[in-house]
This record gives C-alpha cells, sequence and structure tokens, in this order.
C-alpha cells in the first residue's frame, strides 16, 4: 500500500514506519470525522498496517454517516475492532421483536426499539413515583431492549440520559462490550 503521513508531536512519520517503532503492541487510534471519505481512506491504511506484531485498533468518540457509509469497508473495521459509544444496540428482547414482526411485517428499527424502550422507562419510572423529577434521582440506570436510561440533571439546563454503550466490530458483528 502506498505510505501515508501520520503525526506524533508535530513529526510527521509514514504509517509503514510504525512497525518498526512499536514492537509487539497494540495501538488505539482515535478518528474523529464527519467525511466518509476520510473514513474510508484511514480504515483503509489503518488496515493494510495491521500485523501480527503491531494489532491497530480504531476508535471515536462519535460515531455518525461517515462510518455508516457504504464506501467503508466492514472487514477493515472488524480487523480493525472499531470501538465507538453508542446510545442504542441491537434489541435484545426476543419477546419485542416477534411481536413487532407480527404485527408490522419486519423487523424493528432503531426508532421502533428506542421508542418502546422509552415508553417502558416513563412507566417504570411513574409507577415508581408520579413526580418523574424525583424519580430521576431516586432510579438508577435502567436497562431494556435496545436501550438504556440513567437521568442526570445539569444545573439550569434539565435532565439528560448519560447512559449509552460500547460497541465493538468483531468477527465482522458487532458486539456490545461489557463491564468487567
Amino acid at each position: 500500500p502506498p505510505p501515508s503521513l501520520s503525526s506524533s508531536r508535530g513529526n510527521p512519520r509514514l504509517v509503514s514506519d510504525w512497525s518498526s517503532d512499536v514492537c509487539s503492541s497494540d495501538l488505539w487510534i482515535f478518528v474523529e470525522t464527519d467525511d466518509f471519505k476520510i473514513a474510508s481512506s484511514v480504515s483503509s491504511i489503518l488496515n493494510s498496517a495491521n500485523s501480527d506484531t503491531t494489532q491497530i485498533r480504531m476508535l471515536t468518540t462519535h460515531r455518525n454517516k461517515a462510518f455508516e457509509n457504504e464506501v467503508i469497508s466492514v472487514p477493515h473495521l472488524s480487523n480493525l475492532k472499531f470501538t465507538f459509544p453508542s446510545v442504542t444496540r441491537e434489541a435484545s428482547s426476543p419477546a419485542f421483536t416477534s411481536r413487532y414482526r407480527r404485527r408490522f411485517g419486519g423487523d424493528p428499527d432503531r426508532y421502533a426499539v428506542r421508542g418502546f424502550d422509552l415508553g417502558m422507562d416513563i412507566l417504570l419510572r411513574l409507577a415508581y413515583d408520579l413526580d418523574l423529577y424525583a424519580v430521576a434521582d431516586q432510579i438508577g440506570e435502567v436497562s431494556y431492549s435496545g436501550n438504556k436510561f440513567n437521568y442526570w440533571k445539569e444545573s439550569g439546563a434539565g435532565y439528560y440520559n448519560t447512559s449509552s454503550y460500547i460497541l465493538m466490530y468483531e468477527d465482522l458483528q458487532l458486539k456490545e462490550l461489557k463491564d468487567p
């Protein structure tokens, strides 16, 4: 593959030189972009630099449409164990999924799962106490089919859901990383 530049404290280095600099180690590379061309190029370059002695892992703090574009190679993301936070995951409740299929004739998308889980969360919190503001401080994180909720009060700005999942591509599948 053609060499490319990376930056280390302002000193550009060729990606192909990483193997000579770091022996038998893991490199974690954070990629932050909204441009699918950059995401595609970087994932391709990093994938080609992956070796038995240097394992490269690609991460981002904000997965967006750039990483979901059809030109992005899922095998490359899988080889790089692409890791990112997400407020949703695939629905894990077979009961919800089968009922949804029977009623609507297909699998639920992330919006249907989110709506169902949000409705369940509100009902649970209302069953606990009719004052949702008080309940937010009393009930901690709650997980449902494809979402989890843990509300945190921001002074003067309202409540925010602070829960998320850490997801990773591995063996061409999207997997949730769990707490150790």
